[in-house]
This record gives C-alpha cells, sequence and structure tokens, in this order.
C-alpha cells in the first residue's frame, strides 16, 4: 500500500464522534457569527418600537422620514410634512432619529450656532467694506 491509500484507509475506520467534531465546530461558528447578533438586533429593534412615543423623528422601512403624532398598539401616525399624515404598521418604522423633547434642545443649540456663525462671518466682512470705500 503507498501512504495515501494507507491514510485513506486509516480514516475510514475512524470513529464517529471524530467525524462528528468537525460539524459540531461549523455550528458554533455560525451560532457566534450569524444567529447570535441577528438576535440582539431584532431584540433592540423590538425595544424600539415598544418605547416609541408623540414626538419622535422616525424613517420607516420605505424611506419616509417624519414625526409621530398619534399611536395606538398595532398602528402610528406619522406627519411627514405639515397638515400631511400617514397612518402605518409601527412594523414599518426602521430607525428612531430623535426624541420627542431631545428635538427641542438641539434646535436651540443650533439656532445659537447658526447666530454666532452669521455673526462671526458678518463681522471682518463689515469692518472691510467700511474701511475699503
Amino acid at each position: 500500500m503507498t501512504g495515501f491509500s494507507w491514510w485513506i484507509a486509516q480514516q475510514a475506520g475512524a470513529s464517529p464522534l471524530v467525524q462528528f467534531i468537525p460539524l459540531v465546530l461549523i455550528f458554533v461558528l455560525f451560532y457566534f457569527m450569524i444567529i447570535r447578533p441577528q438576535r440582539k438586533r431584532d431584540s433592540e429593534h423590538k425595544n424600539m418600537l415598544n418605547n416609541l412615543r408623540r414626538g419622535d423623528k422616525v424613517i420607516t422601512s420605505s424611506g419616509v422620514h417624519g414625526e409621530i403624532s398619534a399611536l395606538t398598539p398595532d398602528t402610528i401616525i406619522v406627519e411627514i410634512a405639515p397638515k400631511v399624515k400617514v397612518t402605518m404598521q409601527r412594523n414599518a418604522v426602521v430607525v428612531l432619529t430623535a426624541r420627542g423633547n431631545e428635538r427641542s434642545t438641539v434646535g436651540e443649540t443650533e439656532s445659537a450656532e447658526e447666530e454666532s456663525t452669521e455673526e462671526a462671518n458678518s463681522s471682518p466682512s463689515k469692518s472691510f467694506k467700511k474701511k475699503k470705500k
């Protein structure tokens, strides 16, 4: 017998438990790389859907951006433009972009930054224009 055929003959008589180990290792790898992270994402999404409230800004699975104006156990009403409201399933919400109470503080911060930026940009140019004339 040559070396390779002898090795094949020895492998044919291997224990069924030894042949089963690679299959178990593949399943363990799949569990930690695919199944477990997906379960975690699903539970986070379910938790987010259960904690939706009026005034939250959301993005739906169809890509519509809007603000929640009313909620029921199964549906939500999303205002996508002034005086334009759409009723949809809660499950359609994919991303929560801003909480209702956080929105006002973010807007105030942005407007204060814009005012300070405008003042900083306009002051030197006005003084430069005055000097130039």
